[in-house]
């Protein structure tokens, strides 16, 4: 990122980072303390705060499984440009609701930032987008879907201990019991 900042400090780009500043950052903070804000760990409560203030997230990662980031970002209808390294290719639809970018290539993102600058309705398009495709998902909502895809599937391919073992606490209740009479799993 230091050099997609120095690239584009002169322009009109603000950058803020958020997250705890660690030991390996040191030198990066350091390099780049006059042209970008760094703001410590947030409380969960006040990330969305934090999600209004950008026009785009960006989350150049070498290496990330499931970045919840990426799905808060996304929450809060802001356009993310990330790389093929985490979750980004499952939850981006390229130029809809954001960019997947190879890995070390700073220019890749420089470009799409100034993109981005050049076409600012085209990117408002885009959060306006991700802000009516939303839809919010109470627990009960995963279950009935959970529910449906059980009685439309006659067999699956899932290890059942450890699928009930990670949700099952999520599932608990008379839903999760009737499905499981229904496939006689043994919770």
């Amino acid at each position: 990122m230091a050099s997609v900042i120095s690239s584009l400090c002169k322009e009109k780009f603000r950058f803020r980072f958020i997250g705890p500043e660690t030991v390996e950052a040191q030198g990066l903070i350091k390099e780049l303390r006059s042209t970008a804000e760094f703001v410590p760990k947030q409380l969960q409560r006040e990330l969305p705060r934090s999600y209004a203030w950008a026009d785009l997230f960006v989350f150049p990662t070498i290496q990330d499984g499931f970045a919840a980031v990426l799905a808060q970002a996304h929450a809060s209808s802001l356009p993310i440009l990330t790389t093929t390294n985490c979750c980004g290719p499952d939850l981006i639809r390229d130029g809809k609701t954001g960019w997947v970018l190879p890995i070390r290539s700073p220019e890749a993102f420089v470009e799409r930032l100034r993109w981005c600058d050049a076409h600012r309705v085209q990117l408002a398009d885009m959060t306006r987008h991700l802000y009516l495709d939303f839809r919010s998902r109470t627990w009960a909502d995963v279950a009935a879907d959970f529910e449906s895809l059980c009685a439309t599937k006659t067999s699956f391919c899932i290890n059942w201990d450890i699928y009930f073992t990670q949700v099952g606490p999520i599932y608990c209740g008379q839903r999760l019991s009737a499905l499981a009479k229904h496939f006689t799993i043994d919770l």
